[in-house]
C-alpha cells in the first residue's frame, strides 16, 4: 500500500484519488485474505488496518480538499507501520 501511495501523482484530480482508493482498497482486501497471523499479532494488525476504511470514504470525496486531506492522513497511518510490526 505504501508503494501505491507513493507512486500516486495526479494530486489535483479528484476522479485519480478515487481511482487511488479502488488499488488501495485491493491491497487492503488481500491483506485480510492472506493473513494467516494468530493470536494478539493477529488482532494488532486488523485493529491496525481497520481505521483505513474511514479513510478510504475520503479519497472518493468529490470535494479535492477532502481527498487531499485523506491522501495525507493515509501516508501517515501508513507510516506508522513500523511503529506497531517488523
Amino acid at each position: 500500500m505504501q508503494r501505491i501511495m507513493h507512486s500516486f501523482s495526479e494530486i489535483e484530480n479528484t476522479t485519480a484519488y478515487a481511482s487511488l482508493k479502488g488499488e488501495l482498497e485491493t491491497e487492503f482486501s488481500n491483506i485480510f485474505q492472506k493473513c494467516t497471523m494468530k493470536g494478539e499479532a493477529h488482532n494488532q494488525l486488523h485493529n491496525y488496518l481497520k481505521p483505513m476504511i474511514i479513510i478510504f470514504e475520503g479519497l472518493e470525496s468529490s470535494n479535492l480538499k477532502t481527498c487531499k486531506t485523506s491522501f495525507k492522513t493515509m501516508e501517515n497511518h501508513l507510516a506508522g507501520y513500523t511503529n506497531y510490526f517488523e
